[in-house]
């Protein structure tokens, strides 16, 4: 049956490959989840920055709008001298100290902006020390990958493209039932050993082992449901 020894031998292949890719360790995730972090923590930092020119533009404005009130008050204060009634005085007063109150709540609001920027330069400082340690890591953890898969790059890849063949001549539902077993243990099939399954080892039945020699059908685990294969 050919397509049952095509199943052997994308099984085959894919023990191989799972092999190489064991020999690389935990490098891959912790490459991944450097990259994922560095990318949230860039978006952070463009969020920031954002937000901090946003701060220093309203700055420039109440700065702008501090000196206009600087120098009405300071009118004002002159007029104080030329008044002739005192009519003219109190509406004077009540324009000094509006703009008294106009400049206090300016203070008040530089002052809110001044320690926000400071609060907000801060944290792109401690963002970017993170990035700059990240990407310290990424360079060592890529090198070291990229070490290992020197050794073994040219067979992974001719791997790669036996499993690509490979798929194309098995049955769909049955190379779907394979891929699940596959991303769910590792192997998408399992060789008998003896009179057990490779994957579980549980006694199988004679005549299901009997079955499996034959290799007339795709048999099935009893126990862990693995698809089961006879291994000359």
């Amino acid at each position: 049956m050919a397509t049952m020894e095509n199943l052997i031998s994308l099984a085959t292949v894919d023990e191989e490959i799972r092999e190489i890719e064991s020999s690389r360790g935990d490098l891959p995730s912790r490459i991944k989840k450097l990259e994922s972090e560095k990318e949230q923590i860039n978006n952070e930092i463009e969020k920031l920055t954002v937000k901090l020119t946003e701060l220093s533009s309203k700055e420039t404005e109440l700065n702008r709008s501090k000196q206009d009130c600087d120098s009405n008050l300071a009118k004002y204060k002159d007029q104080l001298y030329l008044v002739k009634n005192n009519k003219e005085y109190d509406a004077l007063n009540t324009e000094i100290d509006t703009v008294k109150t106009q400049l206090n709540e300016i203070s008040i609001t530089l002052s809110d902006i001044i320690e926000n920027k400071k609060q907000i330069e801060e944290d792109i400082k401690l963002n970017q020390s993170t990035i700059d340690n990240n990407s310290e890591k990424l360079d060592k953890y890529s090198s070291q990958l990229k070490n290992l898969m020197s050794d073994n790059e040219k067979e992974y890849k001719n791997l790669t493209l036996q499993k690509e063949k490979l798929i194309g001549t098995i049955d769909e539902s049955i190379l779907s039932k394979y891929n699940v077993m596959l991303n769910a243990k590792g192997f998408g099939a399992a060789a008998i050993v003896g009179d057990a399954c490779g994957a579980c080892y549980t006694t199988l039945p004679t005549q299901l082992i009997t079955e499996i020699k034959q290799k007339n059908e795709y048999k099935y685990c009893p126990s862990c449901a693995i698809l089961l294969y006879f291994e000359e």
